[in-house]
């Protein structure tokens, strides 16, 4: 029976995988709520509005890809 661990082993969580997980996921509901909105309200609101929502849908959605790649470049480069 060995009692050696490994360096990839981990006794805890790490910390940073967690933050970025968070990140990942915040970044996530942003991009889903605004989605959801602008498929709620497609055809109610102004089109000025529509194009705002849209922009920030579009914005979510580059920030959460962002925070997605960071995530998996970190367990990649980490091993957690």
């Amino acid at each position: 029976m060995s009692t050696t661990l490994s360096t990839t082993a981990t006794v805890g969580s790490c910390h940073e995988k967690d933050r970025l997980f968070r990140a990942h996921s915040c970044a996530a509901a942003d991009h889903i709520r605004a989605v959801l909105l602008l498929n709620e309200r497609t055809g109610v609101m102004s089109k000025e509005d529509y194009e705002v929502i849209r922009r920030y849908a579009d914005k979510a959605g580059h920030l959460e890809e962002q925070a997605r790649v960071a995530l998996e470049r970190h367990t990649g480069e980490h091993g957690c």
